[in-house]
């Protein structure tokens, strides 16, 4: 006996060193013999095992192998409950077991593991133990992967009353917090509480981590929502200085947060800023891959739309069209691409008052795009989007509304018909049928539309907001 349980204790401490290390394969492998050593001596019905068999279920959860992990942490938990009834120990593992269920989609088995938690804790702990706290915290994480916000925002809250979090803890529910407004439009508290979270995250950890950039870039993310352009190019611009210190500047995402950059400068007319961030990225692209690389390609159209905000068309077009005939040297005549190529020269040409040949470059991308899935994919949709406002914008109201029906049409058939381009489709469908003077098939739209926006969005949305407002406009 005694040298069977020296065994088990040399055992589960190379566990943990492994454990500890990161080297999750060999934890893996030292836990099955843990196991092993408890069936060779007939000793599976008791607590240590089942403490141990939690522990493996851990390693597998930390390699967000799920189904393993679920199966160790279903048995530890009823071993913990048929041994000593329903302890802090058993509690742990029904937690640990509806996280699990939260990552595989299966929140109503989450939520009512969770309460289950909560009520041991409480009775137990009292609710002013941090461990009670965390129970509410994962509560309100579950209500917000369920869609129900303003649960979601109860629960955090109530987790809040308490100051035995550590830091980053406290960053973690101010974070949720923010998402949970953030999902219900409510951006500008979503923004206070993301502020705070990132202040916490840098008394913890300071602002040199990717924790805390990625903080920012979803930060600047949610003010450009909230139509402060100017401030999400501020907290993009932190994020790409952080990204800047922490790795390669030949890195690809690198690259991809100074493209978010720009974009954002685009959107608030920063067109110079927007050109020196490009040409940064172009100078990067043609150093690190060549000018034979399609991210150089990519890189010439994106100095196009810099070109066209400036009004500066010559420069613009001839980026475009260079974009375009590198694109098809590299990937052929009929890809994806070429059509996205022929959509952004199109909306140059519309800029430059030139319809028909607006119209031509629309046109060649919905020949290429209607051959993709049998046309039944968004990028269809966009471009009959876009030849029908073209058409809409040269009064020419019959051929406007056949392309946004159409466009309709497939973005049913994709399953899209509760995004916001289906509806700006509808409210566009609306408009030309005001122009048409059919009042009443203009007022069934925007009903439709804020109907859509109300179910997907939330009655509180600023979206469903836009919607009551265009339907007020039509009736």
């Amino acid at each position: 006996m005694a040298f069977y349980i020296g065994e088990m204790k040399k055992v589960r401490n190379s566990f943990f060193e492994a454990y500890k290390d990161g080297d999750y394969k060999k934890a893996i492998v030292l836990g099955n013999k843990l196991l092993q050593i408890y069936a060779e001596n007939d000793d599976c019905d008791c607590i240590e095992y089942a403490v141990d068999m939690s522990n493996l279920a851990m390693v597998f959860d930390r390699l967000q192998l799920y189904p393993q992990a679920e199966k160790y942490y279903k048995q530890a938990a009823e071993l913990k409950k048929r041994c000593g009834g329903e302890s802090l120990s058993y509690a742990d593992t029904l937690n640990n077991l509806a996280i699990v269920y939260n990552q595989t989609n299966r929140q109503t088995e989450a939520l009512r593991l969770h309460r289950k938690v909560l009520e041991i804790r409480e009775a137990k702990l009292g609710r002013e133990h941090a461990d009670f706290l965390h129970s509410l915290y994962h509560i309100g994480n579950t209500y917000e992967l369920l869609g129900e916000y303003d649960k979601a925002i109860d629960y955090h809250a109530m987790a809040l009353r308490n100051n035995t979090f550590s830091t980053l803890e406290l960053a973690d529910v101010h974070g949720a917090l923010a998402r949970a407004y953030e999902a219900k439009g409510n951006y500008k508290k979503a923004i206070y509480y993301y502020e705070i979270c990132l202040d916490l995250i840098e008394k913890a950890r300071g602002c040199d981590t990717f924790y805390y950039m990625m903080n920012v870039l979803t930060l600047a993310s949610v003010c450009e929502k909230a139509g402060l352009l100017d401030l999400a190019v501020e907290y993009c611009e932190k994020a790409v200085e952080i990204r800047r210190r922490l790795m390669s500047e030949e890195h690809l995402d690198f690259i991809n947060s100074l493209n978010s950059l720009a974009a954002l400068c685009c959107k608030d007319g920063q067109y110079d800023r927007a050109l020196e961030v490009h040409r940064e990225v172009l100078e990067i692209v043609e150093r690190m891959l060549g000018k034979e690389h399609i991210f150089y390609a990519d890189a010439l159209s994106n100095l196009s739309v810099d070109y066209g905000g400036k009004k500066e068309f010559k420069k613009a077009l001839a980026l475009s069209k260079k974009a375009l005939q590198r694109k098809k040297e590299l990937l052929g005549e009929e890809d994806p691409q070429i059509a996205a190529c022929h959509m952004a020269m199109g909306t140059l040409y519309e800029s430059m008052g030139k319809a028909e040949e607006a119209l031509q470059c629309y046109e060649a991308a919905e020949a290429l795009r209607s051959t993709i899935a049998d046309g039944r994919n968004t990028a269809y949709a966009d471009t009959l989007t876009a030849i029908g406002k073209l058409y809409e914008g040269q009064e020419a109201y019959d051929e406007a509304e056949r392309f946004v029906r159409k466009a309709l049409e497939v973005r049913k058939s994709c399953g899209d018909e509760k995004s916001g381009m289906y509806l700006w489709c509808l409210h566009l469908l609306a408009e030309i049928e005001r122009r048409q003077e059919d009042f009443d098939a203009a007022v069934g739209h925007c009903r439709q539309a804020a109907e859509i926006a109300k179910e997907r969005f939330g009655a509180e949305h600023p979206r469903y907001a836009t919607a009551l407002e265009k339907l007020g406009l039509m009736e």
